[in-house]
């Protein structure tokens, strides 16, 4: 039983995009009888030549164009995303302001309902002759408007 080893195979990829064409190298016979002179021949390539790079130029001129137009799109994708990022901010401050403006305000309505209830005690206590109580609630309405600002 032989052993044969595998022919070896050079790796190569390809693009789904674009594939390579092989370039073709055009030669001249010089042995073969030709009806236009060495001039006219040199033009005849000198032309095609060209004509190849005319269209070589257009293809580069038109991924350039592309190219800037991307920067352009990039830029206006940058300065949108910049203008939502200034406006999340300004949104977020705003809502801290609302907040903190909506717990004072439960703040301010707890102590007047706190110092309501109060009065309403002294006024209890003064209907009901109760110096102790009185004196008690007294002492709690000032601890309590002290400690709310």
């Amino acid at each position: 039983m032989s052993h044969v080893a595998p022919k070896s195979r050079a790796m190569t990829t390809r693009s789904s995009k674009t594939s390579k064409k092989r370039k073709r190298i055009d030669t001249v016979d010089l042995e073969e009888q030709s009806d236009l002179s060495v001039p006219d021949l040199l033009k005849k390539v000198s032309a095609k030549y060209a004509s190849e790079k005319e269209q070589f130029d257009k293809q580069v001129e038109d991924l350039e164009d592309q190219k800037k137009i991307f920067i352009a799109k990039g830029r206006h994708y940058e300065e949108e995303l910049a203008k939502v990022k200034k406006q999340m901010k300004e949104m977020e401050a705003s809502h801290k302001l609302q907040f903190k403006e909506h717990l004072e305000g439960a703040k301010k309505s707890t102590a007047i309902a706190v110092l309501r209830d109060k009065i309403q005690l002294v006024n209890q206590a003064k209907t009901e002759d109760c110096f102790i109580d009185v004196l008690m609630s007294h002492t709690c309405f000032v601890k309590m408007f002290v400690l709310i600002p």
